[in-house]
């Protein structure tokens, strides 16, 4: 005789299409915290470029070993600190994609397709509204699954972290470029001040991105926490 299944046992058969992304979820952790601490030493360097721009405003040059060793630092971190965000930008991506094709493949009505998770990023305006638009549906769906399986189980409704996360990381943008531009306009007129000005702004911008990082590594690791949940209802 032909086994009828009702539609929880149904729903729950589909759980063996779910693919694992605890690797990715690590691997985004992992680079979240190397990027957070590039960005601390940042705050300090350019806390110490402030300092020896304003020396020499007021009269005290600080020595040609003294400007070039703290700038050479500041290259350097400013570097390898971009090849750790580029790795980290791809596989957040993988991650954050996984994470959301996982929901599709055991039938969960999504507002987009996963490769949306990818290409939004590089859509101007759709890149500061859509992809944080995604999370918030993997951390919400995800925990409504869970609880579908697990009645015991109890959704976490704050989406606190996740909008302290995309807040700091826009305005960070935003201070970056505008940073950006003020340096550029300060050497090309050789305003001291203006320099000032653009490494402050540039600091406070690491301060932000430094919150960025810790908030989304919190981010990251609740949503793996419910990505698990929902693994272990096989």
């Amino acid at each position: 005789m032909e086994e009828i299944l009702d539609d929880k046992s149904f729903e729950k058969s589909s759980l063996a299409n779910l693919r694992n992304n605890e690797q990715r979820k690590t691997g985004v952790i992992v680079l979240f915290s190397i990027v957070t601490v590039f960005n601390i030493v940042m705050v300090f360097l350019l806390l110490s470029q402030v300092n020896l721009l304003e020396d020499a405003i007021n009269g005290n040059i600080p020595t040609m070993e003294e400007a070039e060793a703290n700038d050479g630092n500041i290259v350097m971190t400013t570097a390898v600190s971009g090849i750790a965000r580029i790795v980290l930008i791809v596989l957040f991506m993988m991650w954050m994609r996984r994470a959301y094709a996982n929901l599709i493949r055991i039938g969960v009505k999504t507002e987009s397709d996963d490769s949306v998770a990818i290409w939004s990023w590089f859509v101007p305006i759709y890149n500061f509204i859509k992809p944080v638009g995604m999370i918030l549906e993997i951390w919400k769906l995800t925990q409504k699954k869970v609880q579908e399986f697990k009645s015991g189980f109890q959704i976490n409704s704050s989406s606190a972290i996740i909008f302290i996360w995309w807040i700091a990381y826009v305005l960070n943008v935003i201070l970056g470029v505008n940073a950006s531009m003020k340096n550029r306009n300060a050497i090309e007129t050789g305003d001291l001040q203006g320099l000032v000005d653009a490494s402050n702004i540039s600091m406070y911008g690491f301060i932000l991105a430094t919150i960025s990082s810790i908030f989304g590594i919190i981010m990251v690791m609740q949503i793996g926490k419910a990505e698990k949940e929902l693994m272990n209802c096989e």
